[in-house]
């Protein structure tokens, strides 16, 4: 699962730097909020909130893209 959870972040970092941009945040809030979701399951609530938090940056990265 972590795995799985992990390539889907590199392949987010690949389409980044394919100038994907907007696509590239998409697959990031997947993968964050994914890894959330475990690490709250897991009861690590720091690193959950955390990607939680990556997830607002996404969701920033998402609209701020979108006007250009």
């Amino acid at each position: 699962m972590k795995i799985l959870f992990a390539s889907i972040a590199i392949f987010g970092y690949l389409l980044n730097t394919n100038n994907k941009k907007v696509l590239s945040y998409i697959v990031w809030l997947i993968s964050n909020t994914l890894w959330s979701f475990y690490n709250f399951y897991i009861k690590e609530y720091e690193m959950a909130v955390m990607f939680l938090i990556y997830d607002i940056f996404c969701i920033y990265g998402i609209i701020n893209n979108n006007k250009k």
